[in-house]
């Protein structure tokens, strides 16, 4: 596209852009050309200034067409970022435009950008990634495993560059760093240029590589922890042994965050705790006594393991981690449980929170717990607490809470009937929402 061309592009889509009308791009879509979205990009950012890129950025990725997707990759986090203008909610549909239709890598892409920016509109994104993993036929707990990429890099967290003449190696250190080395073992800060006669299209991707993937461990230690913090909160979390090994014991991201959690086998048909276990340092999965665990996909089930379900296991487990200096990334063993058995004494301490009321930001705080104001839908929902401040558009300082119910696809259940895991963070999150713990 000339510069007059582009001149004339320009203006003409900002004045179709300017009454946000989308039935008035697909025409301007027809004349783009590939190589042509970025530089439209530029032309739009000089316009609107550097530090006002949402519009333009917006308008970039809403009139490319879905193979011209796979040309602004680079800028997704751009749009994830965008939060002034209200152009915060265009850039979030684009990104859940790009993640349902688009070329794969930047559909998983968009996937996990939805997913890193969820705390900007929680309920909205959520859907997003609800409606884009049903597309998929997944959950969405599963898109959010299987669109986190490897980057080419082995279970050990490891891959190596053969520039030619030189040779580089980046290692995955722990959850955030990641180390790069040269042949002879010397650390180097940034993965070189292709020297003359070097290979520079594998220089180029070692660069690219690197990049890409220190920014992803970066937004990972934000998102994983708190999705495995409300699968263990909620209990519901359950894989088939071969496919927990491989989006988690042998993944090269996720395998840090596996080997720090305390797992167990569940029975398949009736989700009973049938033992638990770790990973070793070689990866392999280990009892309390060092002995080798086997998995069977056809009855077993693998599941994070809540503490109330440890009972007299728990201290002993909490003893083994410590030993071997193992940091958790999420509170699991040394999260504070409750059993049916302490009913007479938590009832009574249930009994005076609730005569007190709240004084705390309720919706902040349940929030910050994993409930949210909708029922869950592979979990037990709490609606007593949360789901009127929505409603009634109440302020949630000083609210009182008179009454609690609890039910599961309609049916009710009292709270001497919830499963243990369940019970136990309920009463927690009472304890919790009143500054007792």
């Amino acid at each position: 596209m000339s510069d007059a061309a582009s001149h004339h592009f320009v203006g003409a889509l900002m004045r179709e852009g300017l009454r946000h009308t989308d039935d008035a791009l697909p025409p301007w879509r027809a004349r783009l050309v590939d190589g042509d979205c970025h530089a439209l990009c530029d032309a739009l950012i000089g316009i609107a200034g550097v530090d006002d890129r949402d519009w333009p950025l917006y308008m970039q990725a809403h009139i490319a067409s879905m193979a011209q997707l796979a040309t602004i990759g680079k800028r997704m986090p751009e749009f994830g970022r965008s939060k002034v203008h209200g152009w915060a909610g265009h850039a979030t549909a684009m990104l859940a435009r790009c993640a349902a239709v688009g070329p794969a890598p930047q559909a998983n892409l968009s996937v996990r950008l939805l997913d890193a920016y969820r705390h900007q509109d929680h309920y909205e994104i959520t859907a997003l990634l609800e409606e884009i993993a049903q597309a998929r036929g997944l959950g969405l707990n599963a898109l959010l495993e299987v669109t986190l990429e490897s980057y080419g890099f082995d279970s050990t967290g490891r891959r190596t560059f053969n520039y030619g003449a030189r040779m580089f190696t980046a290692q995955i250190l722990d959850f955030e760093a990641l180390e790069l080395r040269d042949a002879t073992g010397a650390v180097v800060r940034l993965m070189p240029k292709a020297r003359k006669g070097e290979a520079a299209d594998v220089a180029e991707l070692a660069r690219a590589t690197v990049v890409e993937l220190s920014a992803e461990l970066k937004r990972i230690a934000r998102t994983q922890p708190v999705r495995l913090r409300h699968l263990l909160w909620q209990g519901t979390g359950r894989w088939v042994p071969s496919t927990w090994a491989s989006r988690y014991a042998t993944h090269p991201l996720m395998g840090r965050y596996a080997f720090g959690l305390l797992w167990g086998l569940y029975d398949a048909e009736s989700d009973t705790l049938t033992r638990a276990f770790a990973l070793d340092a070689a990866g392999q999965p280990v009892a309390i006594d060092a002995t080798s665990v086997a998995f069977d996909d056809a009855v077993s089930r693998v599941g994070l393991v809540h503490p109330v379900e440890l009972g007299d296991e728990c201290a002993a487990w909490k003893q083994w981690f410590d030993a071997q200096r193992r940091f958790q990334p999420i509170e699991q063993l040394s999260r504070r449980s409750f059993t049916p058995a302490s009913w007479p004494s938590d009832i009574a301490r249930l009994r005076a929170h609730f005569a007190q009321g709240f004084k705390r930001t309720l919706n902040c705080e349940c929030f910050g717990l994993g409930y949210t104001d909708n029922p869950r839908q592979s979990g037990w929902c709490i609606p007593g607490i949360y789901a009127p401040l929505d409603a009634s558009k109440l302020d949630p300082h000083d609210l009182r809470v008179d009454a609690v119910a609890f039910s599961q696809n309609g049916k009710p259940y009292a709270l001497r009937e919830l499963p243990a895991v369940v019970f136990s963070e309920f009463v927690y999150a009472i304890h919790r929402l009143h500054g007792d713990i």
